[in-house]
């Protein structure tokens, strides 16, 4: 019987302490006080920060101050609010904070949203939540819409976005999908990988994934030409800009900002909680669809409802 019990005792130490480690680096300490800062900017632009703002507002881990800083804000004006309230943390929105530099280095972790993140600023020590949508919800609607494709071409800047590609493998290999990539160092480069798509692919079965922030895909010149020749040879192009889909690529994600929000929240907490300081992608439901290039591919009726995407091009008079 006493040997019954002390198993007992050590199953349920056991649970108490798995309980402690998994459960949530969120719930281990609730009481920091983050900062949130944004700019002040007009609307519409505000609407953008304001909805981010309610979603890190919805948190119950923290004590939650939202500060917006005008453009002619001081260098003393930021300093001085920081040392009256002593923040945990402050959460940067946008990338307009960058001369606050020398006032932002003190004793709280800074965490940056609304932003991209580039390969250069991860090795500096930066992370946040990225505006780049995960490749993994990118990848699973794409075989949603068209289950046939096997292949992702990418052509993409190492410096800038290697540590996105990195997790795309990673998404594509779970999801049965090659992802073949093209590094280049420039635009021409870029061009010239776009033609060795062209004059190579497998319309049926590959698909072409344009990134944002990517400074060797030129907008005024190479999007066209990749489009046009896209809609020629009927090649399936989605995208992480959701600037595009108007244009004629396939998809995109839309930022869900309250959803960005409650995700820059999590992220704070648990990096205050000593947990990982990886970057995290945008995961956002919202789908944004190009219905007649949708259909010039002849993908399924079923699936090219309007109701099924948040925003569909062209629109509706």
């Amino acid at each position: 019987m006493s040997i019954k019990k002390s198993h007992k005792s050590i199953v349920t130490a056991l649970i108490i302490l798995v309980s402690a480690l998994t459960g949530n680096a969120l719930s281990a300490k609730s009481d920091f006080n983050i900062a949130v800062f944004y700019p002040d900017v007009r609307k519409p632009f505000s609407t953008f920060f304001e909805a981010i703002t309610d979603g890190i507002e919805k948190s119950d881990y923290a004590n939650i101050s939202i500060k917006s800083v005008a453009k002619e804000a001081s260098s003393s004006d930021i300093s001085d609010w920081l040392k009256e309230n002593k923040p945990d943390a402050v959460i940067l929105l946008g990338s307009s904070f960058k001369r606050y530099s020398k006032e932002l280095d003190g004793p709280f972790e800074v965490i940056y949203g609304a932003t991209f993140f580039s390969n250069t600023r991860i090795n500096q020590g930066h992370t946040g939540v990225s505006i780049t949508p995960d490749p993994t919800l990118l990848f699973g609607q794409l075989k949603k819409l068209s289950p046939s494709v096997k292949q992702v071409n990418v052509v993409y800047h190492p410096q800038t976005n290697n540590w996105l590609i990195e997790r795309a493998e990673i998404s594509a290999k779970n999801l049965n999908l090659i992802l073949k990539k093209y590094p280049v160092e420039n635009i021409q480069q870029a061009a010239a990988a776009y033609r060795d798509i062209i004059s190579t692919g497998n319309f049926s079965n590959h698909a072409l994934w344009l990134l944002q922030h990517e400074p060797t895909l030129d907008e005024k010149s190479l999007l066209p030409k990749i489009l046009a020749d896209a809609w020629r040879y009927q090649q399936i192009v989605f995208s992480s800009n959701s600037k595009h889909v108007k244009r004629g690529a396939l998809f995109s994600l839309l930022p869900d900002n309250n959803k960005l929000g409650e995700d820059l929240a999590k992220k704070t907490v648990t990096i205050l909680n000593g947990g990982n300081k990886h970057i995290e992608t945008m995961r956002s439901s919202l789908v944004v669809a190009n219905i007649r290039t949708a259909k010039h591919l002849s993908l399924s009726s079923e699936i090219l409802g309007r109701e099924h995407f948040a925003i569909t091009y062209p629109r509706q008079k």
